[in-house]
Order: structure tokens, then C-alpha cells, then sequence
């Protein structure tokens, strides 16, 4: 590409950061503002859920997988989620105010259902779906394969932030439950706030995992980064409600919050210190590399 006189060119380590290349492409040809690395990177720590779901659909040989499985988990979810509602749904009987209540109890019952259902299926559902979605979007951005956990190590890890984040997964299905007796649409809204937290949970979780972090290490990774935890949330609670007025466009969430992960993690110190890559396989090209990551040397 050629490059005009009065282009300031972007470090190949801020041209690299999660999130920032489209922001990066737009400096080229033009002088960018002192810090533009920083804003760069803290826009990529934020937005990851959006950047994940534009590069899953700009990569159509991603989706076939991923999309029939994210059909097929919603389904099941909200089915659950409706045959709740309906056991709840108030008797003919019932009439005035009280039938108000009643409905407004029977919706709470069905989202407190969803949230408990996506809470303890998640991270079956991600890991079954998304773990070949991660590994590739990963060696796509040049990281080299890394050793894989056993059959042992992967479910007993799991277990582990299963359990480690079993607080999050409980108390959301109940703020959403009882805001939903109480005010009836502020618990739609705090059930979605919980349905992105437990999902943005398990997307960086699962792309830990891929990269051969334990249980306990990636449960600190999650402490150490729970800033970009919380602000993927939010933005993945924005998308979600974006993308649930479109309905069918849904089914594109999660995959896009595992691809928007897979990429995020690969600049985090604990992944960089824990990946260990698999013997007798060739370094990445470091100019794939995240910001920070360093490859190894050939052995």
C-alpha cells in the first residue's frame, strides 16, 4: 500500500489491538491525534462484542455450525422459558388488578426460568458450538496452536468457573424475577443486562480455555480484566436488544461474542504468560500477533 507524505504511520502493536484495526484503517492518509494508540485500545476493550459479530459475518466459512447450533439452543431456551410462563399465567378467573399482578408474575417466572436455564446450560451450549469457532478465529489472528486439556483437566476446569462464578448466575435470574413482580418492564431490561454478563462469562472463558489456561487461572483472568468484562457487557446488552428486534438476527449474538472474545484474550498478560504451544509447530507471524504478544522462537 502506498503511503501519502503526510500519513503518520500507526505501530504494528496499535495496528494489531483487539477491535482497533477498522478504527486504525481510518488514521491512514491522514495525521491521527497523540494517544490515538491508547484510545485505540480502550475502544477494542470495549466494543468487543460488535467487532466479533462483524467479523463473523464478514467470514461466511464460519457460520453453518454455529448458527444451527444457536438455533436449536434458543429454541430449547425459550421454550422452556414459555412452558414456565404458561404453567404461571393467571385462571380465567381472575380479573382487575389482580389479573394485572398475576401476568406480570407469570412473565417474571418465565425470564427467571430463561435466565436459570441459560445460566446452567451456557456453558455447555458455548463449548459444544463455538470452541471450533474460537480456534479458528484465533489461528486467524495468527496464534499458534496450543496444547489442548485433557478430557479430565477440560471438564473439571469448567467446573471450576462454573462454580467460581455461580453468584452472578443465580442472582441475576432472581433481579430479574422479582423487578419483573415489581415493575414488570425494568426486569426485561435487567434480565438482558444478566443474559449478556453470564454470556460475555463464557465467551472470554471458553477462548481461555482453547488457549490451555486451568480453571483457577482463567477464573483470575476474569477477576483481573472484569473492566472489560463489564464493558462488553453492556454493549453486548445493546446488541442483544438490537439484534432481538430483528428476531432472526439473534441467533447471531453468541457467535459473535465468541469471536469478539477469542480475539480480546490474546492480548491479555495471563494468556500470553499460560499459552504454551504445541511441540514442533512453527511460530505465528508476529505481525498477527495481538498488541504485547511476542512469539516464540523456533525449537
Amino acid at each position: 500500500m502506498e503511503r501519502s507524505g503526510t500519513e503518520i504511520p500507526l505501530p504494528s502493536s496499535i495496528r494489531s489491538a483487539p477491535g482497533a484495526a477498522a478504527a486504525a484503517e481510518s488514521c491512514m492518509g491522514r495525521h491521527c491525534a497523540p494517544g490515538i494508540g491508547n484510545t485505540l485500545r480502550a475502544m477494542g476493550a470495549t466494543l468487543w462484542p460488535i467487532e466479533g459479530l462483524l467479523r463473523f459475518l464478514r467470514t461466511p466459512r464460519w457460520w453453518l455450525r454455529p448458527l444451527a447450533a444457536m438455533a436449536v439452543g434458543w429454541l430449547v431456551l425459550l421454550g422452556l422459558a414459555i412452558l414456565a410462563g404458561w404453567w404461571a399465567w393467571p385462571v380465567a378467573t381472575v380479573k382487575g388488578l389482580w389479573y394485572a399482578l398475576a401476568v406480570a408474575k407469570a412473565v417474571g417466572v418465565g425470564f427467571a426460568t430463561l435466565l436459570l436455564a441459560w445460566a446452567l446450560l451456557l456453558p455447555l451450549l458455548m463449548s459444544f458450538a463455538f470452541e471450533a469457532l474460537v480456534r479458528l478465529a484465533q489461528r486467524a489472528d495468527g496464534a499458534a496452536p496450543t496444547m489442548e486439556l485433557g478430557l479430565h483437566a477440560g471438564i473439571g476446569g469448567s467446573l471450576r468457573v462454573l462454580a467460581g462464578t455461580l453468584v452472578p448466575r443465580l442472582l441475576w435470574p432472581l433481579a430479574g424475577f422479582a423487578l419483573s413482580l415489581a415493575v414488570g418492564p425494568i426486569g426485561i431490561v435487567v434480565s438482558v443486562i444478566g443474559l449478556a454478563h453470564i454470556a460475555a462469562i463464557d465467551a472470554l472463558d471458553l477462548a481461555m480455555a482453547v488457549r490451555g489456561l486451568s480453571g483457577s487461572d482463567r477464573l483470575v483472568a476474569l477477576r483481573a480484566h472484569r473492566g472489560e468484562l463489564w464493558q462488553g457487557t453492556l454493549v453486548a446488552a445493546l446488541l442483544n436488544f438490537g439484534l432481538g428486534a430483528m428476531v432472526i438476527a439473534w441467533i447471531l449474538w453468541l457467535p459473535g461474542l465468541a469471536v469478539g472474545a477469542a480475539r480480546l484474550v490474546l492480548g491479555w498478560s495471563e494468556v500470553l504468560a499460560h499459552s504454551a504451544p504445541v511441540p514442533g509447530m512453527p511460530p505465528p507471524m508476529p505481525g498477527a500477533l495481538p498488541a504485547g504478544a511476542v512469539s516464540a522462537p523456533p525449537a
